[in-house]
């Protein structure tokens, strides 16, 4: 044999072995734990500490640590959580180096992407990017966790909303999108309820202040008292700002203010200023009901087409504040039945909601919004419509309606 070749065959041999041990300490997990404890720590602005660390390969690399540690009662963070796993997808490029790039977490059962931000920094996204998955494990941290009260999902969920979310520079949630420094009017919905009902969980009031403090923000920039109606959208530094009430985003801050009532204590001082903002959003769009019970797209355009998801929401949110004594039944009773009607007759015969407007990003002009289109498998239409059925059914135990010389009445 050749012995060029059995020296040049030995140095392969000792050049893989030397890069398979490389490798090996590499994904040591006595080497890996401390970098995965600063990535994390780095991602979810509190400390964290990892009980144990194992590396298995999905065919790619990913980090499986147990006995999870976030925050603490020293550190300007919600309560410290105990979460039994945490899973994270490493960049294969970089599990060789010492500052591994996390593509991923699974915390709880709550899965998110990590998004570079408008710096280039590694930084998990808004609450809007949360997609919660099924509950798995339960904390610990808490007497009302070990009662089982509250699932890690529920807390590994309300923690990175209300820590980890982008926001501006006096707080308010936001994203970068479609415009640096955006309010969108649906992300009240996608994290304020959480909040305050992270503070039903845990008992903690600071979870209430953060809840109300958000709404007093969004409110203040987007609620126009003059018509009652929220905008849909507001972007920092532009002026004149206008202003498009699309029906469907009203509805989620109607349906966040009848979530924040019924998570706050009776007695918490900001109750009675979420109830109020409540009543003027109802009047504003009691004034915009069409004749045949919906409301149109655009609240205020009676050329913009009638849309069902938003009719059902309002449907819902005000049989369900007539049942609970927020609005006075002889008022609004008639004119939630109208509307009940109406979303009735876009429910077909298999079950499919009808009139339902797609899924909708922002738009600075109206034909934006006049030409959306409307599809029986947009799925935001659904959920509104079975609650707004649940509540209407309550309501007219509580409060049933007479035909009085063809007008629909409520007597208490």
């Amino acid at each position: 044999m050749n012995r060029g070749f059995v020296v040049g065959f030995g140095i392969v041999l000792l050049a893989l072995g030397a890069g398979a041990w490389a490798v090996y300490r590499a994904l040591d997990p006595d080497h890996l734990r401390p970098v995965a404890e600063r990535q994390l720590s780095t991602l979810l602005r509190m400390p964290v500490h990892i009980g144990r660390l194992s590396v298995r390969f999905l065919p790619v690399p990913v980090l499986e640590g147990r006995d999870i540690d976030i925050g603490g009662a020293a550190h300007d963070a919600p309560p410290s959580l105990s979460v039994a796993t945490v899973r994270l997808t490493p960049r294969l490029s970089t599990v060789l180096s010492s500052v591994i790039v996390i593509e991923s977490i699974e915390l709880g059962g709550v899965h998110v992407n990590v998004l570079r931000d408008a710096d280039g920094r590694w930084a998990l996204p808004g609450p809007s990017h949360f997609t919660a998955g099924a509950p798995r494990t339960r904390g610990t941290a808490t007497p009302a966790r070990e009662a089982g009260a509250a699932d890690a999902s529920g807390s590994a969920q309300g923690t990175m909303v209300s820590v980890s979310a982008f926001r501006l520079a006096d707080g308010t949630f936001a994203r970068n999108r479609p415009l640096p420094n955006t309010l969108w009017l649906d992300d009240m919905y996608m994290s304020l309820p959480a909040i305050a009902q992270m503070g039903v969980l845990t008992g903690d009031k600071k979870y209430y202040d953060e809840a109300v403090k958000q709404f007093r923000l969004f409110t203040g920039r987007m609620f126009n008292k003059e018509k009652g109606l929220y905008m849909h959208g507001w972007v920092q530094d532009m002026n004149p700002h206008p202003q498009f009430h699309w029906a469907r985003a009203n509805g989620w801050a109607f349906m966040t203010m009848v979530e924040l009532l019924d998570a706050l204590p009776e007695n918490y001082e900001g109750r009675n200023e979420v109830l109020d903002v409540f009543k003027q959003h109802a009047a504003g769009l009691a004034r915009l009901q069409d004749r045949t019970g919906f409301w149109h797209q655009l609240l205020d355009k009676n050329d913009s087409y009638l849309e069902t998801s938003a009719t059902a929401i309002y449907t819902y949110c005000i049989a369900r504040a007539i049942n609970k004594g927020w609005l006075d039944a002889k008022a609004y009773g008639p004119m939630v039945v109208l509307a009940w009607n109406a979303v009735t007759t876009n429910v077909n015969k298999e079950g499919q909601v009808e009139g339902t407007c797609v899924g909708t990003g922002m738009g600075f002009d109206p034909a934006f919004y006049y030409y959306r289109p409307v599809n029986k498998y947009a799925a935001h239409g659904y959920g509104p419509v079975l609650l707004a059925g649940a509540e209407m059914y309550r309501m007219l135990q509580l409060h049933p309606f007479k035909i009085n010389d063809s007008a629909a009445q409520v007597e208490k």
